[in-house]
């Protein structure tokens, strides 16, 4: 969360400060980089997953292509890996990251869609809470 907030700060560029490596570098040295146009919010040149589950959905893309989603996709990440071995099924793991289920855990967490309820988390704590996970109705 530090990372996407401190470093990054947001895509929006009208609510950002000077100081931060968006504004910085890609809104006012585009042209010196050989940029065809300013970066806007879509295109700003960077890009920070929001979350732990949206990180390793992402990387498996990026990385696996068409195989993406599949069991050994999913155990040669090292967070999938440990996701699988906390007894989140491949199955139920493959469910969250292409359909971005609404779920909830024990102790009143959500219900909330899967990668906004992780979002801001750090692994550990998705690690812990992941497995308590059900799919709200």
């Amino acid at each position: 969360m530090a990372f996407n907030c401190c470093l990054l700060s947001s895509s929006h560029y009208a609510a950002i400060v000077l100081i931060h490596y968006r504004v910085f570098l890609l809104q006012t040295r585009w042209s010196s980089l050989g940029l065809p146009f300013k970066p806007s919010m879509a295109a700003n040149g960077c890009h920070a997953s929001a979350g732990p589950l949206e990180g390793l959905k992402e990387r498996l893309v990026w990385c696996a292509q068409d195989t993406a989603y599949s069991d050994a996709s999913l155990a040669s990440d090292s967070f999938g890996q440990a996701l699988l071995e906390r007894g989140v099924a491949p199955a139920t793991l493959r469910q969250w990251l292409q359909e971005n289920p609404v779920v909830s855990a024990p102790g009143g967490i959500g219900p909330d869609k899967v990668f906004d309820l992780t979002e801001g988390m750090d692994s550990a704590n998705v690690l812990g809470l992941a497995p308590k996970f059900s799919t709200a109705e």
